[in-house]
Protein backbone atom coordinates (compact mmCIF):
# COMPACT_ATOMS: atom_id res chain seq x y z
CA UNK A 1 0.00 0.00 0.00
CA UNK A 2 1.27 3.45 -0.73
CA UNK A 3 2.48 5.79 2.02
CA UNK A 4 -0.02 8.18 3.35
CA UNK A 5 -1.65 9.93 6.52
CA UNK A 6 -5.12 10.54 7.64
CA UNK A 7 -6.14 13.64 8.47
CA UNK A 8 -7.04 14.46 12.26
CA UNK A 9 -10.57 15.70 12.43
CA UNK A 10 -11.21 18.91 13.82
CA UNK A 11 -13.78 20.51 16.19
CA UNK A 12 -17.28 20.84 15.18
CA UNK A 13 -20.68 17.67 15.67
CA UNK A 14 -19.91 14.38 15.73
CA UNK A 15 -21.48 14.03 12.31
CA UNK A 16 -19.08 16.85 10.70
CA UNK A 17 -16.71 14.63 12.06
CA UNK A 18 -17.63 11.63 10.23
CA UNK A 19 -18.35 13.79 6.96
CA UNK A 20 -14.81 15.19 7.35
CA UNK A 21 -13.01 11.64 8.06
CA UNK A 22 -14.85 10.55 4.71
CA UNK A 23 -13.33 13.13 2.58
CA UNK A 24 -10.01 12.59 3.89
CA UNK A 25 -10.58 8.49 3.39
CA UNK A 26 -11.52 8.89 0.58
CA UNK A 27 -7.98 11.36 -0.67
CA UNK A 28 -6.21 8.62 1.31
CA UNK A 29 -7.64 5.66 -0.98
CA UNK A 30 -7.36 7.47 -4.10
CA UNK A 31 -3.62 8.18 -3.41
CA UNK A 32 -2.87 5.29 -2.12
CA UNK A 33 -4.44 2.93 -4.98
CA UNK A 34 -6.62 2.79 -8.05
CA UNK A 35 -7.47 -0.60 -7.28
CA UNK A 36 -10.20 -1.43 -4.73
CA UNK A 37 -9.43 -1.13 -0.76
CA UNK A 38 -11.42 -0.80 2.43
CA UNK A 39 -10.23 1.81 4.61
CA UNK A 40 -11.99 2.38 7.92
CA UNK A 41 -12.42 5.13 10.26
CA UNK A 42 -12.88 5.09 13.59
CA UNK A 43 -14.42 8.07 14.98
CA UNK A 44 -14.99 8.66 19.08
CA UNK A 45 -18.89 10.03 19.13
CA UNK A 46 -17.65 11.50 22.73
CA UNK A 47 -14.10 12.94 21.18
CA UNK A 48 -14.72 14.45 17.42
CA UNK A 49 -10.78 15.27 17.55
CA UNK A 50 -9.59 11.91 17.11
CA UNK A 51 -10.87 9.71 14.68
CA UNK A 52 -8.64 6.88 15.72
CA UNK A 53 -8.91 7.60 19.61
CA UNK A 54 -10.02 4.76 21.85
CA UNK A 55 -13.27 4.46 23.81
CA UNK A 56 -17.02 4.02 22.28
CA UNK A 57 -16.19 3.53 18.70
CA UNK A 58 -18.41 3.71 15.32
CA UNK A 59 -16.74 2.14 12.07
CA UNK A 60 -17.12 4.08 9.25
CA UNK A 61 -16.56 2.02 6.35
CA UNK A 62 -15.56 3.31 2.64
CA UNK A 63 -14.88 1.19 0.40
CA UNK A 64 -13.27 2.59 -2.92
CA UNK A 65 -13.63 0.96 -6.63
CA UNK A 66 -11.87 3.16 -8.59
CA UNK A 67 -11.99 1.68 -12.65
CA UNK A 68 -12.74 4.54 -14.52
CA UNK A 69 -8.89 4.07 -16.09
CA UNK A 70 -8.91 0.99 -16.51
CA UNK A 71 -9.13 -0.73 -19.91
CA UNK A 72 -11.41 -3.56 -18.62
CA UNK A 73 -14.61 -0.13 -17.48
CA UNK A 74 -17.97 -1.10 -18.46
CA UNK A 75 -16.96 -5.02 -19.68
CA UNK A 76 -19.77 -7.37 -18.40
CA UNK A 77 -17.16 -10.44 -17.70
CA UNK A 78 -20.34 -12.47 -16.79
CA UNK A 79 -22.09 -12.23 -19.92
CA UNK A 80 -18.93 -12.92 -21.77
CA UNK A 81 -18.29 -15.68 -20.00
CA UNK A 82 -21.96 -17.07 -20.30
CA UNK A 83 -21.44 -16.52 -24.03
CA UNK A 84 -18.00 -18.18 -24.61
CA UNK A 85 -19.51 -21.17 -22.62
CA UNK A 86 -21.68 -21.80 -25.19
CA UNK A 87 -19.04 -22.23 -28.00
CA UNK A 88 -20.51 -25.58 -29.76
CA UNK A 89 -17.54 -28.20 -29.28
CA UNK A 90 -17.57 -28.29 -32.92
CA UNK A 91 -16.50 -24.96 -33.14
CA UNK A 92 -13.38 -23.92 -35.57
CA UNK A 93 -9.40 -24.22 -34.39
CA UNK A 94 -9.67 -20.33 -34.63
CA UNK A 95 -12.89 -19.52 -32.65
CA UNK A 96 -11.50 -21.92 -30.07
CA UNK A 97 -8.24 -19.83 -29.86
CA UNK A 98 -10.22 -16.27 -29.42
CA UNK A 99 -12.05 -17.90 -26.89
CA UNK A 100 -9.08 -18.69 -24.64
CA UNK A 101 -7.88 -15.13 -25.78
CA UNK A 102 -11.20 -13.92 -24.09
CA UNK A 103 -10.89 -16.19 -21.37
CA UNK A 104 -7.89 -14.27 -20.13
CA UNK A 105 -9.70 -10.66 -20.75
CA UNK A 106 -12.61 -12.19 -18.35
CA UNK A 107 -10.90 -13.48 -15.81
CA UNK A 108 -8.79 -10.40 -14.84
CA UNK A 109 -12.17 -8.28 -15.09
CA UNK A 110 -13.38 -11.23 -12.38
CA UNK A 111 -10.58 -10.72 -10.23
CA UNK A 112 -10.30 -7.03 -10.68
CA UNK A 113 -14.15 -7.00 -9.37
CA UNK A 114 -13.94 -8.40 -6.51
CA UNK A 115 -10.73 -6.11 -5.49
CA UNK A 116 -8.13 -9.42 -6.20
CA UNK A 117 -5.33 -6.98 -7.97
CA UNK A 118 -4.74 -9.00 -10.66
CA UNK A 119 -1.28 -9.46 -12.55
CA UNK A 120 -1.44 -11.39 -15.75
CA UNK A 121 0.64 -12.61 -18.29
CA UNK A 122 4.63 -12.28 -16.92
CA UNK A 123 7.59 -13.88 -17.11
CA UNK A 124 9.60 -13.89 -13.80
CA UNK A 125 13.48 -15.36 -14.24
CA UNK A 126 12.47 -16.71 -18.29
CA UNK A 127 9.07 -18.38 -16.64
CA UNK A 128 5.63 -17.82 -18.14
CA UNK A 129 3.04 -17.18 -15.66
CA UNK A 130 -0.48 -16.64 -16.59
CA UNK A 131 -1.16 -14.10 -13.96
CA UNK A 132 -1.34 -13.82 -9.58
CA UNK A 133 -4.12 -12.52 -7.42
CA UNK A 134 -3.28 -11.45 -3.91
CA UNK A 135 -5.85 -12.41 -1.44
CA UNK A 136 -5.47 -11.34 2.64
CA UNK A 137 -1.95 -10.88 2.35
CA UNK A 138 -1.32 -13.89 0.57
CA UNK A 139 0.01 -14.28 -3.56
CA UNK A 140 -2.02 -17.05 -5.68
CA UNK A 141 -0.31 -17.69 -8.83
CA UNK A 142 -2.86 -18.47 -11.43
CA UNK A 143 -2.82 -21.08 -14.26
CA UNK A 144 -6.10 -21.14 -16.75
CA UNK A 145 -6.72 -23.38 -19.52
CA UNK A 146 -10.10 -23.51 -21.47
CA UNK A 147 -9.14 -26.94 -23.29
CA UNK A 148 -11.83 -30.18 -24.63
CA UNK A 149 -10.15 -32.73 -22.47
CA UNK A 150 -9.28 -32.64 -18.81
CA UNK A 151 -5.92 -32.13 -17.92
CA UNK A 152 -3.42 -34.40 -16.52
CA UNK A 153 -1.32 -34.81 -13.72
CA UNK A 154 2.03 -33.56 -15.83
CA UNK A 155 0.47 -29.96 -16.42
CA UNK A 156 -0.20 -29.71 -12.67
CA UNK A 157 3.60 -31.16 -11.85
CA UNK A 158 4.58 -28.22 -14.37
CA UNK A 159 2.98 -25.61 -12.65
CA UNK A 160 3.77 -27.16 -9.16
CA UNK A 161 7.62 -25.92 -10.41
CA UNK A 162 6.39 -22.89 -10.85
CA UNK A 163 4.93 -22.38 -7.47
CA UNK A 164 7.71 -24.32 -5.62
CA UNK A 165 10.26 -21.16 -6.63
CA UNK A 166 8.18 -18.38 -5.13
CA UNK A 167 8.35 -17.01 -1.13
CA UNK A 168 6.67 -19.47 1.15
CA UNK A 169 3.31 -19.41 1.71
CA UNK A 170 3.15 -18.95 -1.80
CA UNK A 171 -0.27 -20.49 -3.16
CA UNK A 172 -1.22 -21.96 -7.15
CA UNK A 173 -4.84 -22.07 -8.45
CA UNK A 174 -5.18 -24.20 -11.37
CA UNK A 175 -8.11 -23.00 -13.05
CA UNK A 176 -9.34 -25.87 -15.64
CA UNK A 177 -12.95 -25.40 -17.46
CA UNK A 178 -12.47 -29.58 -18.70
CA UNK A 179 -11.96 -30.33 -15.11
CA UNK A 180 -8.90 -32.86 -14.50
CA UNK A 181 -7.93 -36.22 -14.81
CA UNK A 182 -8.74 -38.52 -11.82
CA UNK A 183 -4.32 -39.22 -11.85
CA UNK A 184 -4.04 -35.32 -11.40
CA UNK A 185 -5.84 -34.83 -8.15
CA UNK A 186 -4.86 -38.06 -6.51
CA UNK A 187 -1.07 -37.35 -7.24
CA UNK A 188 -1.33 -33.97 -5.65
CA UNK A 189 -3.69 -35.93 -2.13
CA UNK A 190 -0.36 -37.98 -2.57
CA UNK A 191 1.78 -35.92 -2.27
CA UNK A 192 3.85 -34.75 1.22
CA UNK A 193 2.89 -31.17 0.53
CA UNK A 194 0.02 -29.46 -0.96
CA UNK A 195 0.49 -25.73 -2.66
CA UNK A 196 -1.99 -25.78 -5.26
CA UNK A 197 -5.59 -25.55 -5.24
CA UNK A 198 -7.87 -26.50 -8.09
CA UNK A 199 -11.25 -24.83 -9.96
CA UNK A 200 -13.05 -26.65 -12.82
CA UNK A 201 -15.57 -25.13 -15.13
CA UNK A 202 -18.82 -26.40 -12.47
CA UNK A 203 -17.09 -23.84 -10.49
CA UNK A 204 -16.61 -20.65 -12.41
CA UNK A 205 -20.14 -21.40 -13.84
CA UNK A 206 -21.54 -21.02 -10.36
CA UNK A 207 -19.29 -17.87 -9.71
CA UNK A 208 -20.81 -16.08 -13.13
CA UNK A 209 -24.21 -17.25 -12.13
CA UNK A 210 -23.69 -15.32 -8.96
CA UNK A 211 -24.05 -18.20 -6.55
CA UNK A 212 -20.98 -17.28 -4.46
CA UNK A 213 -18.28 -14.70 -5.10
CA UNK A 214 -14.62 -15.77 -6.50
CA UNK A 215 -13.33 -14.52 -2.85
CA UNK A 216 -15.90 -16.98 -1.15
CA UNK A 217 -14.93 -19.60 -3.82
CA UNK A 218 -11.06 -19.24 -3.00
CA UNK A 219 -11.63 -18.92 0.89
CA UNK A 220 -13.03 -21.83 1.21
CA UNK A 221 -11.15 -23.73 -1.41
CA UNK A 222 -8.13 -22.73 0.98
CA UNK A 223 -9.71 -23.77 4.29
CA UNK A 224 -10.57 -27.39 2.96
CA UNK A 225 -6.88 -27.59 1.50
CA UNK A 226 -5.79 -26.33 4.71
CA UNK A 227 -7.95 -28.28 7.02
CA UNK A 228 -8.32 -31.51 5.37
CA UNK A 229 -5.31 -31.67 2.88
CA UNK A 230 -8.03 -31.81 -0.34
CA UNK A 231 -6.83 -29.70 -3.20
CA UNK A 232 -10.43 -30.12 -5.39
CA UNK A 233 -13.67 -28.50 -3.23
CA UNK A 234 -15.88 -29.18 -6.09
CA UNK A 235 -17.80 -26.26 -5.12
CA UNK A 236 -19.94 -25.77 -8.40
CA UNK A 237 -22.08 -28.62 -7.14
CA UNK A 238 -25.98 -27.50 -6.08
CA UNK A 239 -25.49 -30.41 -3.48
CA UNK A 240 -22.44 -29.43 -1.87
CA UNK A 241 -24.19 -25.72 -1.86
CA UNK A 242 -27.62 -27.07 -0.11
CA UNK A 243 -25.61 -30.38 1.45
CA UNK A 244 -27.23 -29.35 5.01
CA UNK A 245 -30.98 -29.92 3.35
CA UNK A 246 -29.82 -33.67 2.69
CA UNK A 247 -30.20 -36.81 4.16
CA UNK A 248 -27.68 -38.99 2.46
CA UNK A 249 -24.36 -38.06 0.42
CA UNK A 250 -22.85 -40.23 -2.11
CA UNK A 251 -19.39 -39.23 -3.10
CA UNK A 252 -18.29 -40.71 -6.31
CA UNK A 253 -14.85 -40.03 -7.88
CA UNK A 254 -15.76 -37.08 -11.38
CA UNK A 255 -18.14 -34.93 -12.80
CA UNK A 256 -19.05 -37.46 -15.14
CA UNK A 257 -20.04 -40.01 -12.36
CA UNK A 258 -21.86 -37.20 -10.50
CA UNK A 259 -24.20 -36.34 -14.15
CA UNK A 260 -24.82 -40.46 -14.97
CA UNK A 261 -26.45 -40.24 -11.64
CA UNK A 262 -28.05 -36.83 -11.73
CA UNK A 263 -29.40 -38.21 -15.17
CA UNK A 264 -30.72 -41.36 -13.39
CA UNK A 265 -32.36 -39.99 -10.41
CA UNK A 266 -34.08 -37.41 -12.69
CA UNK A 267 -35.69 -40.04 -15.09
CA UNK A 268 -36.27 -42.61 -13.00
CA UNK A 269 -37.69 -41.04 -9.88
CA UNK A 270 -34.67 -40.97 -7.57
CA UNK A 271 -34.67 -39.12 -4.00
CA UNK A 272 -34.04 -35.37 -4.36
CA UNK A 273 -32.74 -35.50 -0.42
CA UNK A 274 -29.32 -37.25 -1.59
CA UNK A 275 -26.38 -34.82 -2.65
CA UNK A 276 -24.04 -36.32 -5.07
CA UNK A 277 -20.31 -35.04 -4.99
CA UNK A 278 -17.60 -35.47 -7.14
CA UNK A 279 -14.64 -35.50 -5.80
CA UNK A 280 -12.15 -35.72 -8.90
CA UNK A 281 -10.47 -38.59 -8.40
CA UNK A 282 -10.64 -41.89 -5.42
CA UNK A 283 -7.66 -40.35 -3.59
CA UNK A 284 -9.72 -37.15 -3.22
CA UNK A 285 -12.81 -38.39 -1.35
CA UNK A 286 -11.30 -39.28 2.21
CA UNK A 287 -10.19 -35.99 2.41
CA UNK A 288 -13.96 -34.31 1.12
CA UNK A 289 -15.91 -37.10 3.80
CA UNK A 290 -13.04 -35.17 6.70
CA UNK A 291 -13.69 -32.34 5.21
CA UNK A 292 -17.71 -32.50 4.99
CA UNK A 293 -17.85 -33.88 7.94
CA UNK A 294 -18.92 -30.85 10.31
CA UNK A 295 -22.22 -30.70 8.32
CA UNK A 296 -22.94 -34.35 7.99
CA UNK A 297 -24.78 -34.48 11.66
CA UNK A 298 -28.33 -35.70 10.85
CA UNK A 299 -27.29 -37.77 7.69
CA UNK A 300 -28.54 -41.05 7.71
CA UNK A 301 -26.25 -42.86 5.49
CA UNK A 302 -23.17 -41.85 3.62
CA UNK A 303 -22.49 -44.08 0.25
CA UNK A 304 -19.07 -44.05 -1.85
CA UNK A 305 -18.80 -45.22 -5.39
CA UNK A 306 -15.08 -46.04 -6.54
CA UNK A 307 -14.55 -48.09 -10.06
CA UNK A 308 -12.66 -51.42 -9.50
CA UNK A 309 -10.08 -50.69 -12.48
CA UNK A 310 -8.34 -48.23 -9.41
CA UNK A 311 -5.02 -50.10 -8.58
CA UNK A 312 -4.16 -49.13 -4.61
CA UNK A 313 -5.81 -50.78 -1.99
CA UNK A 314 -4.78 -47.28 -0.16
CA UNK A 315 -8.11 -45.44 -1.05
CA UNK A 316 -9.64 -48.75 0.53
CA UNK A 317 -7.70 -48.45 3.95
CA UNK A 318 -8.44 -44.27 3.96
CA UNK A 319 -12.27 -44.45 2.89
CA UNK A 320 -12.72 -47.74 5.71
CA UNK A 321 -10.19 -45.44 8.26
CA UNK A 322 -12.76 -42.25 7.66
CA UNK A 323 -16.34 -44.83 7.71
CA UNK A 324 -14.70 -45.99 11.30
CA UNK A 325 -13.77 -42.46 12.18
CA UNK A 326 -17.77 -41.44 11.42
CA UNK A 327 -18.75 -44.04 13.02
CA UNK A 328 -17.32 -43.29 16.37
CA UNK A 329 -18.25 -39.66 15.96
CA UNK A 330 -22.01 -40.11 15.13
CA UNK A 331 -22.37 -42.86 17.25
CA UNK A 332 -22.96 -45.50 14.44
CA UNK A 333 -26.28 -42.72 13.06
CA UNK A 334 -24.84 -42.87 9.91
CA UNK A 335 -24.39 -45.83 7.89
CA UNK A 336 -21.13 -45.98 5.44
CA UNK A 337 -21.38 -48.02 2.88
CA UNK A 338 -18.37 -48.74 0.11
CA UNK A 339 -19.71 -49.60 -3.50
CA UNK A 340 -16.99 -50.99 -6.45
CA UNK A 341 -18.45 -50.95 -9.62
CA UNK A 342 -16.39 -53.19 -11.66
CA UNK A 343 -14.91 -52.50 -13.98
CA UNK A 344 -15.92 -49.20 -13.77
CA UNK A 345 -18.97 -47.16 -13.52
CA UNK A 346 -19.43 -46.45 -17.94
CA UNK A 347 -19.14 -50.41 -18.38
CA UNK A 348 -21.21 -51.22 -15.58
CA UNK A 349 -23.94 -49.24 -16.71
CA UNK A 350 -23.98 -50.33 -20.09
CA UNK A 351 -22.62 -47.48 -21.61
CA UNK A 352 -19.43 -48.74 -22.89
CA UNK A 353 -17.99 -51.88 -23.57
CA UNK A 354 -15.11 -52.98 -20.62
CA UNK A 355 -11.52 -52.08 -21.97
CA UNK A 356 -12.69 -49.48 -23.91
CA UNK A 357 -10.80 -46.84 -24.32
CA UNK A 358 -10.21 -43.02 -23.94
CA UNK A 359 -11.43 -42.25 -27.30
CA UNK A 360 -14.78 -44.04 -26.37
CA UNK A 361 -15.41 -42.74 -23.39
CA UNK A 362 -14.59 -38.88 -24.20
CA UNK A 363 -17.27 -38.81 -26.85
CA UNK A 364 -19.78 -40.54 -23.84
CA UNK A 365 -18.75 -37.01 -22.30
CA UNK A 366 -19.42 -34.29 -24.75
CA UNK A 367 -22.78 -35.76 -25.31
CA UNK A 368 -25.30 -33.41 -23.98
CA UNK A 369 -27.35 -34.11 -21.42
CA UNK A 370 -30.59 -35.78 -23.35
CA UNK A 371 -28.61 -37.48 -25.64
CA UNK A 372 -26.75 -39.26 -22.81
CA UNK A 373 -29.96 -40.07 -21.22
CA UNK A 374 -31.45 -42.01 -23.71
CA UNK A 375 -28.01 -43.68 -24.21
CA UNK A 376 -28.45 -44.70 -20.18
CA UNK A 377 -32.07 -45.64 -20.82
CA UNK A 378 -31.22 -47.43 -23.94
CA UNK A 379 -29.37 -49.82 -21.64
CA UNK A 380 -32.18 -51.21 -19.76
CA UNK A 381 -30.82 -50.08 -15.96
CA UNK A 382 -33.62 -51.75 -14.00
CA UNK A 383 -32.60 -55.22 -15.98
CA UNK A 384 -28.90 -53.90 -15.15
CA UNK A 385 -29.55 -53.81 -10.88
CA UNK A 386 -31.34 -57.41 -10.88
CA UNK A 387 -28.13 -58.98 -12.29
CA UNK A 388 -25.53 -56.92 -10.56
CA UNK A 389 -25.67 -56.39 -6.62
CA UNK A 390 -23.23 -52.95 -7.15
CA UNK A 391 -25.60 -51.68 -9.28
CA UNK A 392 -28.58 -52.22 -7.82
CA UNK A 393 -27.01 -50.59 -4.66
CA UNK A 394 -25.71 -47.32 -6.19
CA UNK A 395 -29.36 -47.05 -7.26
CA UNK A 396 -30.46 -47.31 -3.82
CA UNK A 397 -28.17 -44.89 -2.79
CA UNK A 398 -29.51 -42.18 -4.93
CA UNK A 399 -33.11 -43.36 -3.79
CA UNK A 400 -34.40 -45.21 -7.13
CA UNK A 401 -36.36 -48.20 -6.08
CA UNK A 402 -35.82 -51.50 -8.19
CA UNK A 403 -38.64 -54.23 -8.64
CA UNK A 404 -37.93 -57.97 -8.08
Amino acid sequence: MAKGSLTRAQGGSSSGSISKASKDLQRYCRAATASALVCRAHVDKSNSRDPCSEGRLMVYNLRVTNRSNSPLAGYDWRKSFLDADRLPQNATPAQKATRGRQFEKILAAMFEDAGLRPRLNYRPKGEEIDGSVWLQGRTILIEAKWTQDPHPASSLYQFRGKVDGKLAGTVGLFISMAGFSKDAVDALVAGKELNLILADGEDLRAVAEGKFTIVEALERKLRAAGDAGTPFLPLGSTAVEHLGTRRSVVFVEGRFDARVLEILRRSLGGSPNVAIIPAGGPSNIAPLIEEFSSVMDGFEKLTVIIDGDYPSSRVHTELEESFATMAAEYAGTIVAELVVLEPDLDSAFGLVQPGAGWEERRGLRRLSDRRLEGRLLSTDVTRRAQSNPAVAKVLDAIGIEIGQ
